[in-house]
């Protein structure tokens, strides 16, 4: 299967590589205002989550690259985690998880905190 693909990657590569890099950048401007809807939905009261999202929205443009920008909110995200020791703390608003089992597919159901419900 895989030497498969490897072998159509082989033939398609070249049809690939005719498409100039001028014309991703249509791609690249939707995808930047699909991130930058999402700005308004960044928690600005919880620093923990606030200066990783800070850090990622400044560092795509000043590194020139999507996963350079989101590796270093990562990081920070991280690092700010365990030097506040707050590394139990589960990422997001969302504090309990519970999963059922349906024939033939997983389904994860998400459950908000209690005070997130009250909201």
């Amino acid at each position: 299967m895989v030497g498969g693909l490897f072998l159509a990657s082989m033939v398609l590569a070249p049809i690939a590589s005719a498409v100039p890099a001028v014309a991703t950048a249509p791609a690249l401007i939707l995808t930047g205002l699909l991130m930058c809807r999402e700005i308004g939905r960044i928690d600005v009261a919880a620093l923990d989550t606030a200066i990783p999202a800070l850090l990622t929205i400044v560092m795509v443009p000043l590194t020139y690259s999507i996963s350079h920008g989101i590796g270093a909110g990562f990081v920070a995200f991280v690092a700010i985690k365990l030097l506040s020791g707050r590394w139990r703390d589960p990422a997001g608003r969302i504090k309990e998880e519970s999963v059922s089992l349906k024939p033939g597919r997983y389904t994860i159901h998400l459950a908000r905190s209690k005070s997130e419900a009250s909201k």
